[in-house]
């Protein structure tokens, strides 16, 4: 439920200059343009809506995000609060989009 937790624990465990090759669904901003976008889509925000919210949203401060959620602008903007400065969308490829996020070097 708290993946802005999980980012902050990746960025303190990687030493300057260190890698993270970070795998999501290849969604769009936005349920409409998902569901324009990507055949899928329907069938992805129904698992969204009954699994991933539920679990992301079983502690009153979980955030929620959801199986489309991940975009890349929510990405970029949560990546960067949390320090990253270097990210990069390396592929999209069978609904997985992979991101190349450097940590800073100090």
């Amino acid at each position: 439920p708290h993946p802005t937790d999980l980012i902050g624990q990746v960025r303190r465990a990687l030493k300057p200059g260190g890698v993270w090759y970070l795998a999501d669904i290849a969604s769009a901003h936005g349920v409409r343009a998902n569901l324009a976008e990507n055949p899928a889509a329907a069938t992805m925000l129904a698992f969204s809506t009954c699994l991933c919210m539920a679990c992301a949203m079983s502690t009153p401060d979980g955030e929620g995000l959801g199986t489309l959620g991940f975009s890349i602008p929510v990405a970029k903007r949560m990546l960067g609060e949390a320090g990253f400065t270097d990210i990069e969308v390396v592929s999209e490829a069978d609904n997985t989009r992979w991101y190349v996020v450097v940590a800073p070097a100090e």
